[in-house]
């Protein structure tokens, strides 16, 4: 993704800032409810979802989220799987954090801050 580096803010001779105005597009299509599904919707999501349930990103519960939606995503998670698993690196979950009402708060309320400044 072209959205990394911010070489194009730094060398910018109109002072567009064309990183912060392609984030506002961005925020702005993520706040819209009727979008398709896609990868990046569904990686969003599994995201939030996970970091205001229980304050970590459960990798393989993600990966599931994100791409194991359909048979073929699935397929594509397997080798992945059996070499985290023969390492002994396959996460068995966990447990929320302590402080996980105020990380779902602080989420809740990033979230709330970019759809007013993006609508």
């Amino acid at each position: 993704s072209c959205t990394r580096c911010f070489y194009c803010n730094e060398v910018c001779p109109t002072g567009v800032q064309p990183l912060d105005q392609i984030q506002k597009i961005r925020q702005a299509l993520l706040a819209k409810e009727d979008l398709p599904i896609n990868t990046a919707i569904r990686h969003r999501k599994a995201l939030i979802k996970q970091i205001k349930e229980s304050g970590w990103l459960d990798e393989v519960k993600f990966a599931l989220e994100v791409f194991g939606h359909t048979p073929r995503g699935l397929l594509g998670l397997l080798p992945l799987g059996i070499r985290m698993t023969l390492k002994g690196k396959t996460p068995l979950g966990h447990q929320p954090i302590e402080n996980r009402a105020e990380v779902t708060h602080l989420v809740d309320a990033v979230n709330k801050t970019e759809h007013a400044n993006y609508t």
